[in-house]
């Protein structure tokens, strides 16, 4: 029984302790700082778009190393490799095609 209440318990600390990272940020144009709209953001297998004020936000589940890919028609592709340990803010700078 003792073994069997353990279990339960060890079950319960596990699953209440788990960790959501969240991670938040900006798109901006490297040239006039202008936010931007619309822009995908893929970290991994997530994938958002910036909304109106360049803003986006993903949630995992623990620590990892994500490979960030930002793309925005007339851009040039942004990829970034970046260790996420907890929640985090991050300012993506984009060059024009131009």
């Amino acid at each position: 029984m003792k073994f069997v209440l353990s279990l339960i318990v060890l079950f319960l600390f596990g699953t209440s302790h788990s960790q959501t990272i969240s991670i938040s940020g900006q798109v901006q144009n490297e040239n006039t700082a202008a936010f931007i709209p619309e822009a995908i953001v893929s970290a991994n297998s997530k994938k958002v778009t910036t909304d109106s004020n360049g803003y986006f936000r993903i949630q995992i589940s623990s620590p990892q190393v994500l490979q960030f890919e930002i793309r925005y028609t007339g851009f040039k592709t942004l990829t970034q490799k970046i260790n996420i340990q907890k929640d985090t803010h991050l300012v993506f700078f984009i060059k024009s095609n131009l």
